[in-house]
């Protein structure tokens, strides 16, 4: 009767119940119809959505036991809502498969009003997962919303922390090469690595820019060191003489002389003038040492010996007077080897003192050759005031050469290390002796500059020819 009841009388009320519930769930997986029995309900039509048309698919008999509380918890909540659809959550039907049920009831009546049972629609599938999906679409629009807000926000904060401090390191650097360095320090606000490289760079600017300013300094000085040193050099050459073809007319004597200083001023010094009308001077020294001491020295080595021969001193007189005039005044610890010597014309002998210098180098023209003048050497001038001299004497004839030179000239060294040496420059002076005394220095030069191969000078260069 029931199964008759139902398929005339509520086929209609059970559409338009699934049609309520899709609309507002999205689906239906199971269909039961259940009836009271006993302390339960026991299912007189089982089936799933599709078997909607009680198809045979239906099937009967399973049985649930409730106590009566749960029958009596169930039961009001279902005939309370006799004009609508009764929905709740329960744990009746339990299935791993799925996270929960929820269960749509509506209760069925008899014509006469008299309860029945039970017509209830099971949500598990496609609801749960439409909710999931609804949960999940409104969580990832959640998410988005969230991610969208911290993506300004750390944009905010990149701006904040790294932007702006950049801008303002950018706006200082650039500030710093149009002269003068800038940094905007309301730009950190925070010190981190950003502001400590801000402050190290401003630190750097500021050494920069007191670096630049003593380098200033120091060049400005350097200059006017150079400057006073180039007017020493000009001051030092002139002091030299170079009035050679004048002094050969007067002493019928071809003199010529070159000096080249390791530094822009040097210790080396030559000398050549006239005591009377039969008498010359002559000079070669070398003051120990390079640079403005050994100039100074120079100038007053040399001013002595001029005056001391001038005053018609022997060179054994003049040499030990001027020596004592510097070891007295020698408060630099510097000495001075010296060849000093004196022509007489008349009588064509060449009187003269080797205070530690370099052996002459004498041209003999019966024999057309150079050879050099071995002898012993007396005490430079400067180390010792008691300090006695040996003067010797040179018989010369017409067409004589005497060439005199400082240490500079044999112990010129090239890139190898290896020195010019005194065998070379006799070479140099033998290679060609029908040379004036100026082709003869100037030769000498050439061989000299060929030979260091533009090594740096390491001492000064002296050179003086003399023809009689």
């Amino acid at each position: 009767k029931l199964l008759k009841y139902v398929d005339r009388n509520i086929r209609e009320d059970m559409r338009e119940l699934l049609d309520d519930v899709r609309s507002s769930f999205g689906g239906i997986e199971n269909i039961y119809i259940l009836i009271p029995e006993g302390t339960g309900y026991r299912i007189v039509l089982e089936g799933k959505e599709r078997d909607i048309e009680f198809d045979p698919g239906w099937q009967e008999g399973n049985y649930y036991e409730y106590d009566s509380w749960e029958r009596e918890k169930l039961l009001p909540s279902i005939i309370e809502k006799k004009d609508g659809m009764a929905v709740r959550w329960d744990d009746l039907w339990e299935n791993p498969s799925t996270i929960c049920h929820i269960a749509v009831w509506e209760p069925l009546f008899a014509p006469d009003g008299n309860y029945i049972g039970i017509l209830l629609g099971e949500c598990i599938g496609s609801y749960v997962v439409g909710r999931l999906n609804d949960l999940v679409k409104g969580m990832g629009t959640f998410f988005i919303i969230c991610i969208i807000v911290v993506l300004i926000l750390t944009l905010l904060d990149i701006t904040r922390v790294v932007v702006l401090p950049l801008s303002a390191l950018n706006k200082g650097v650039d500030s710093y090469t149009h002269g003068d360095f800038e940094l905007d320090g309301s730009a950190f606000k925070r010190k981190d690595e950003l502001y400590k490289l801000g402050v190290s760079f401003q630190d750097m600017a500021e050494r920069i820019e007191a670096y630049t300013d003593e380098v200033s300094k120091v060049t400005a000085e350097r200059e006017r060191m150079e400057t006073e040193l180039a007017v020493g050099t000009k001051i030092q050459t002139e002091m030299l003489p170079r009035d050679f073809e004048e002094f050969s007319k007067l002493s019928g004597l071809m003199v010529y002389a070159y000096m080249r200083p390791a530094l822009e001023v040097g210790g080396d010094f030559y000398d050549y003038f006239q005591i009377d009308d039969t008498h010359y001077g002559f000079v070669m020294a070398d003051v120990s040492g390079k640079g403005v001491p050994a100039s100074l020295e120079m100038v007053v080595s040399m001013t002595l010996l001029h005056t001391h021969l001038m005053m018609k001193e022997s060179p054994k007189e003049a040499i030990k007077n001027v020596n004592i005039q510097i070891c007295n005044n020698n408060n630099i610890d510097m000495f001075v080897t010296v060849w000093v010597g004196v022509y007489d014309s008349s009588n064509r002998k060449l009187t003269y003192v080797n205070a530690g210098h370099e052996y002459p180098v004498v041209y003999v023209s019966e024999m057309q050759s150079y050879y050099l003048q071995d002898e012993e050497h007396d005490l430079v001038v400067g180390i010792m005031d008691s300090a006695e001299y040996t003067e010797l004497e040179m018989k010369l004839s017409e067409g004589d050469r005497l060439f005199l030179y400082t240490d500079g000239l044999p112990e010129a060294m090239n890139v190898k290390g290896e020195l010019f040496g005194t065998g070379r420059m006799m070479d140099v002076l033998n290679s060609d002796t029908e040379l004036d005394s100026e082709a003869t220095i100037e030769k000498m030069k050439e061989a000299v500059s060929a030979f260091v191969e533009g090594s740096k000078q390491s001492d000064d260069i002296t050179m003086m020819c003399l023809r009689f």
